[in-house]
């Protein structure tokens, strides 16, 4: 783990742990623009940690899944967005 001039935290795979959701947001959107799944994915499991009922944002996660293949964890994440 290092820290920045800003104090947040960065640790070995440079992904930034402090962010804010509309950081986070922007960060992940970004690593499905690039195809970088398992980032995107990293970013939206934290998003819905802090914010558990939007609907959207866990139907991206769903979607970060499926094209991970993580079937298994895409369809319980479809499931909660409709049901």
């Amino acid at each position: 783990v290092s820290l920045s001039e800003n104090s947040s935290a960065q640790y070995e795979d440079g992904i930034d742990r402090d962010l804010t959701i509309s950081k986070m947001k922007s960060r992940a959107e970004h690593a499905i623009r690039t195809g970088d799944v398992y980032t995107a994915q990293f970013y939206y499991e934290e998003i819905i940690k802090r914010d558990t009922q939007d609907l959207a944002d866990r139907f991206k996660l769903a979607e970060v899944y499926r094209m991970a293949r993580n079937y298994k964890k895409a369809e319980e994440a479809y499931g909660y967005v409709y049901d």
